[in-house]
């Protein structure tokens, strides 16, 4: 478990929910937690162990959730409701927070982690989750019982115990989702029984119904964006067993890239994006073959060989570059089965130590905005080549694919081909292609937007004066 985990946990543990084993005499456990010890056994749930969640509908009339107003927040990936009245503590120090109900002792303890070593296929099976959750020590000091379950289309981890926060016991509901690649949120109810002024729990039965995975809440630590910075010339982009593949200088608007294929087969190298000064361009592959250059996305590096090919972009005159400051690259390759074999992150390297994005800012967008969000931002730039022409502006750390749709010129529908792949903080031309305009005519147009993992929605219908 990484420090940040460490002292989270520590901070909790001893500031907020301390053990019971010290409080009071030991309890009865489930075989797959010990509470006397405070750590997880090494014992695992099998499927039998799997449940589906069972959360409540909604408040009872008669109860104290029943006369109350109810808000939705939202924290590091999930969100639920709670009653407006409760109030909220921030633990400055620590990735916590506590809404505290303001009639009772009750409260709802939020904390979030982040994991890396927990994988994706353990994040995706509830059994497996449950499991690592289990041997990576996140079972609190008084947990009773645990059992993986499933809430809508997330897999969650559900336990319970007895928790402390100072010298007084709780009876506590624990419940730890996974979000993002890397996160997981440990959320924990409350409910203090033996006071006079207790609660009828209602209002953490509410809470607890209303709970759910939320995406657009997701921390960006907790995502694994693909993005790699390498720094500056010369960089490797490949070493593995079967390839290795190096940019090793730059001459005028080319990089000079070397490749070793150490197979003995064919191995095709394919170019999927590259970037330019932040501006996302047509990269091409270019090398030479029998006395005659090419330009391809593809190129077949022979069995055991050695070569040395050219990367450039055909699109540079778009955005008036004149000088390779940052390049950004995916690339991928496959042999005769025709079976990707290795697929890059996006990778980022500078000419020089001393690259600066605005001194490199060769093209500046319109004020023209057809459309923003706080992720996309697109621009009417004007026609060009009896093309309409976009600007799309990723705002966001992710990668998005945005495509024209419902595209009518002076009332007349138009079938197009247009999209434009951008990445992390890029912009990117888009021409609606297949229409032909001309200016004075007026377009109507939305846009169709998807993320990296493949979420999609869609713009209204905009009007543009071409």
């Amino acid at each position: 478990m990484n420090n940040k985990k460490l002292l989270i946990s520590f901070f909790i543990m001893i500031l907020v929910l301390t053990g019971c084993t010290d409080k009071k005499a030991p309890v009865e456990v489930d075989d797959a937690i010990s509470a006397a010890s405070g750590q997880a056994s090494s014992d695992s749930f099998n499927s039998a162990d799997y449940e589906e969640d069972d959360n409540m509908a909604g408040p009872k009339e008669g109860t104290s959730a029943y006369e109350l107003d109810w808000i939705e927040i939202s924290y590091n990936g999930i969100s639920l409701y709670i009653p407006s009245e409760w109030e909220l503590v921030d633990y400055e120090d620590a990735d916590m927070v506590r809404y505290q109900d303001t009639q009772s002792p009750d409260c709802i303890v939020l904390a979030y982690y982040n994991d890396p070593d927990i994988s994706k296929e353990q994040r995706e099976d509830a059994v497996l989750f449950g499991n690592a959750l289990i041997d990576r020590g996140y079972m609190r000091q008084g947990t009773q019982k645990g059992v993986p379950a499933v809430n809508g289309s997330s897999v969650v981890f559900k336990a319970i115990g007895t928790l402390y926060i100072e010298e007084d016991p709780y009876q506590a509901l624990m419940y730890y989702y996974p979000v993002g690649d890397y996160g997981i949120v440990e959320a924990l109810f409350m409910h203090a029984n033996d006071v006079d002024n207790k609660s009828d729990r209602s209002c953490l039965e509410m809470a607890i119904s209303t709970m759910e995975v939320d995406d657009e809440s997701v921390p960006e630590d907790s995502k694994d964006l693909g993005i790699q910075d390498l720094g500056t010339l010369p960089v490797t982009l490949l070493d593995n067993d079967e390839m290795t593949l190096t940019v090793t200088g730059v001459v005028e608007d080319r990089l000079t890239v070397s490749i070793a294929n150490k197979t003995d087969e064919e191995l095709n190298l394919s170019l999927d994006a590259m970037s330019v000064n932040g501006y996302d361009v047509d990269g091409t592959w270019i090398y030479d073959l029998s006395g005659n250059e090419f330009d391809s996305s593809l190129y077949t590096v022979d069995a055991g060989s050695e070569d040395e090919i050219y990367l450039t972009a055909s699109d540079l005159d778009t955005y008036n570059i004149k000088e390779l400051g940052r390049v950004g690259i995916v690339f991928y390759y496959y042999g005769s089965d025709y079976k990707t074999r290795f697929r890059s992150d996006y990778l980022l390297f500078d000419m020089a130590d001393d690259y600066e994005q605005e001194d490199y800012m060769s093209y500046e967008p319109s004020d023209d905005v057809v459309y923003q969000d706080d992720k996309i931002m697109i621009t009417y730039e004007g026609v060009m080549d009896n093309t309409a022409c976009f600007m799309v502006q990723n705002l966001s750390n992710e990668c998005f694919d945005v495509s024209g749709s419902k595209i009518s010129i002076d009332g007349e529908y138009q079938d197009n081909m247009s999209s434009a792949t951008v990445y992390s903080g890029n912009m990117r031309m888009m021409a609606i292609d297949d229409v032909e305009v001309e200016s004075g005519m007026t377009m109507m147009i939305s846009f169709s937007i998807k993320d990296s993992n493949g979420s999609r929605y869609s713009t209204d219908t905009y009007s543009v004066d071409l």
